[in-house]
């Protein structure tokens, strides 16, 4: 017995760096085939092959130059998970910054957000290029595009300021308590009168550039309190309580969120108001 289980750990040791090896080779081989289909696949081959390749980090010494090529690539759709996985690669894709910062001046809406979110993952300091393109984010209909827009934004801290006003906004756009009128020195904002209303274009000033005349927002409510426009909502405030100061023309906002019926809105509301003003919010 004792001869037969020395045999059996024997083959055991002995087999091993073989099956490792094997591996080690499956894997370059499999890593190979994703570099090629990013570069020569079909349409969706190329997507699979971003999509993968942005949880590789271990090629990205590899990945990265193919995915910068691809962000010149015929369709939209590839170009957008290219983006999306130089992102998720991090810093170790700083080479990908001057194409990035081109791509914020892209005609899609998509790609423009895409490349923007990505830049601040890559590189924090080019979150300030980035923040024209975060605020414009901030409109979509998406909850899940609001909230990391807000994120980004917040860890900019003071040095996203001109973002102030459209924060703010997404604070009540997003309310579910029913409609309801707000005014303030930079935005008024409206009930519409039907969902269909809600998707007209709306008109607000640009960023840094001077108020002179109060802006319109017509938003319809959303349904229920747990709705998940809350993400938003808290992600919104957050951010203001980290503009810090800078955030202290739209506190009716953030004071009426105090009030919310959403104890986690509640709560970020109460610690934006203190870190805003620098002093506890009453309760």
């Amino acid at each position: 017995m004792h001869t037969l289980a020395v045999l059996v750990l024997s083959t055991v040791l002995i087999a091993d760096p073989v099956s490792g090896e094997q591996r080690a080779t499956s894997q370059a081989t499999n890593e190979d085939r994703l570099l090629d289909m990013l570069d020569l696949g079909e349409t969706d081959q190329k997507i699979e092959a971003a999509r993968q390749l942005s949880v590789q980090p271990q090629i990205a010494k590899r990945s990265i130059p193919r995915l910068i090529h691809a962000l010149r690539d015929n369709d939209i759709f590839v170009r957008r998970w290219a983006v999306y996985a130089l992102g998720r690669l991090g810093p170790a894709a700083i080479d990908a910054v001057p194409s990035l910062r081109e791509l914020l001046q892209n005609d899609d809406f998509p790609l423009r957000v895409y490349a923007a979110f990505s830049l601040c993952q890559i590189n924090r300091q080019q979150s300030q290029h980035a923040l024209p393109v975060l605020i414009e984010a901030l409109w979509t209909s998406d909850p899940e595009v609001q909230t990391a827009a807000a994120r980004l934004i917040g860890e900019m801290g003071p040095l996203g300021k001109d973002a102030v006003p459209y924060l703010a906004v997404v604070v009540v756009f997003n309310e579910v308590d029913g409609p309801r009128t707000w005014n303030s020195p930079l935005v008024r904002l409206v009930p519409a009168k039907s969902r269909q209303e809600e998707e007209l274009p709306i008109s607000f000033h640009l960023p840094g550039t001077v108020v002179t005349t109060n802006a319109i927002v017509r938003y319809w409510d959303f349904d229920g309190a747990e709705s998940s426009t809350n993400a938003a909502r808290c992600a919104a405030l957050k951010a203001l309580g980290q503009i810090g100061p800078a955030a202290k023309g739209v506190w009716p906002f953030v004071e009426g969120a105090r009030y919310d019926r959403d104890v986690a809105v509640r709560s970020i509301a109460r610690n934006a108001m203190e870190r805003i003003w620098g002093r506890k919010a009453s309760e």
